[in-house]
């Protein structure tokens, strides 16, 4: 199987793409790392892939994880994504879909660490 990076590109091309159409990148970018850290949980991870779940209900049940509701673009690709079974490329996919957006703004994430005593 091809590396999930190389998977994950152009769904967050894509994604992205819709997202700066919109200029929504900054409220849909939260919603994804939602849907992306709950792929990565063994407990939602299981159940979604649980063959006696449809596509709908495994939908539903992200869907419900994001506490907030989908924008209608961000719903289908969570469907498309469902629907070819690339639900373990979805923390690929926000990392890149991160990177998407720092580029286009020209800024970059940096984590600050300082020690007190």
């Amino acid at each position: 199987m091809a590396e999930l990076s190389t998977i994950a590109r152009p769904y967050a091309e894509a994604l992205f793409s819709a997202a700066s159409e919109k200029n929504a990148a900054d409220a849909w970018l939260p919603l994804l790392e939602a849907l992306a850290q709950a792929v990565s949980q063994p407990q939602i991870a299981s159940l979604a892939a649980d063959p006696r779940l449809s596509d709908q209900q495994t939908f539903e049940l992200l869907g419900a994880v994001a506490r907030s509701p989908l924008p209608p673009e961000l719903a289908a690709f969570l469907k498309l994504v469902i629907e070819n079974d690339r639900l373990v490329t979805l923390p690929e996919v926000a990392a890149q879909f991160r990177r998407l957006k720092n580029d286009a703004e020209g800024t970059d994430d940096c984590l600050i660490e300082t020690a007190f005593l």
